[in-house]
């Protein structure tokens, strides 16, 4: 798999560009700035730019949605549960954060255990509420996209819209059943692993 990474918007959020080294099927996920370098990404390396996938629907995450939408005119995906928080302004913090409000409909809602194929792999959904009531993590191979529910050393927030710190922690539990070697990419600050993060990060020790 191809992965890049690109940080932008005033939270320095990690955007990430998911792609199949072989059919170049590729996806988005949480374009929060600098479209222009996504999309010269995804032109110099002949990639098919199939989704739009949003880990969860807060405005850090989506800064530049409506941008990246008009110019590539792509489907737009977010697990259901968030459904209503795309679609408000005020609790998706568009009002504050962004230059323009915020209220989308998806064209694909996606639900725990959902497939999104990209050539002949699978970047599998798991649902991991507690952030917001529709966050997830993408997983493809030994890759895990974990927007704001794991980071580096600690987690997302719960107690925006949506959250809940006793969600978050089953959601935790979930992903530390992953194996230890799974790489977690998170939509702020560095990088880890799993086995990592359950030796260092105080949310995750003893799971």
């Amino acid at each position: 798999m191809i992965l890049k990474h690109f940080v932008g918007g005033i939270y320095a959020v990690n955007a990430y560009l998911l792609a199949d080294e072989d059919s170049k099927e590729a996806i988005v996920v949480d374009p929060s700035g600098k479209i222009d370098e996504i999309l010269e990404d995804i032109k110099t390396n002949d990639l098919n730019l199939k989704y739009i996938v949003l880990t969860h629907a807060h405005a850090d995450h989506m800064c530049a949605l409506k941008e990246i939408l008009n110019k590539t005119n792509v489907d737009l995906l977010i697990n259901e549960n968030d459904k209503d928080l795309l679609l408000d302004s005020q609790n998706n913090l568009s009002y504050r954060i962004c230059k323009e409000l915020i209220e989308l409909e998806a064209n694909r809602y996606l639900k725990d255990g959902e497939i999104i194929n990209l050539g002949s792999k699978e970047v599998k959904i798991i649902e991991t509420p507690g952030h917001t009531k529709g966050s997830m993590c993408l997983l493809c191979e030994d890759i895990l996209i974990t927007g704001d529910t794991l980071f580096a050393g600690s987690i997302g927030r719960s107690d925006l819209y949506g959250g809940d710190f006793d969600e978050l922690d089953e959601s935790l539990n979930k992903l530390a059943k992953l194996n230890d070697d799974i790489r977690v990419f998170p939509g702020h600050g560095g990088f880890s692993t799993i086995g990592r993060e359950k030796q260092v990060n105080p949310f995750m020790k003893g799971k």
